[in-house]
């Protein structure tokens, strides 16, 4: 979704309210919240993928 970053994180959103253990969702609300330069949201959300996937963990998102 190249450039339409609200669009994106909506369907992540989505995605992560249905799935909340789902780490790809809340890695994908991360870069979308990014796109729309709302990094303190998008660190919160990386922590949460993070803590939910090693491989994110291991490699810093």
């Amino acid at each position: 979704m190249l450039g339409r970053h609200a669009d994106a994180l909506a369907e992540y959103d989505r995605a992560a309210a249905l799935e909340p253990r789902n780490a790809l969702a809340h890695l994908g609300r991360c870069h979308a919240l990014r796109g729309l330069g709302r990094e303190p949201e998008a660190v919160e959300a990386h922590g949460v993928a993070a803590s939910l996937d090693a491989r994110i963990r291991a490699h810093g998102g």
